[in-house]
């Protein structure tokens, strides 16, 4: 996940979000491309991995809480209308720009 690693935070701006549970996280705010409302119907699985496909590219998600395993068994005609949040984030790898999105339950700050 892109979440926050032990490190001197001093300085540096986060956005807070409710994960599992209702715990808190934080992730770097740099790390954060954008927040998105993303449409149930929007999100696929292939291979046992969830994924969605924003501007033709597609993004891998990361569902550590659970909430889109739940969907899997809802039919389209319930979920229409339905969404989920979604933080895009990106960092660097390997030379590349890489992005995740992130399920989460709501975001804070």
């Amino acid at each position: 996940m892109c979440a926050v690693e032990p490190r001197a935070v001093v300085g540096r701006r986060f956005l807070t979000f409710e994960g599992c549970g209702g715990d808190l996280v934080a992730i770097p705010l740099e790390r954060v491309e954008r927040i998105e409302s993303v449409p149930v119907g929007s999100i696929g699985w292939v291979a046992g991995h969830v994924l969605r496909r924003p501007s033709g590219k597609i993004v891998r998600l990361e569902d550590r809480c659970g909430v889109l395993a739940g969907l899997q068994a809802v039919s389209d005609e319930e979920s229409a209308g339905w969404t989920v949040t979604v933080l895009v984030c990106k960092w660097r790898a390997d030379g590349e720009v890489r992005r995740l999105g992130v399920v989460v339950g709501r975001v804070l700050r």
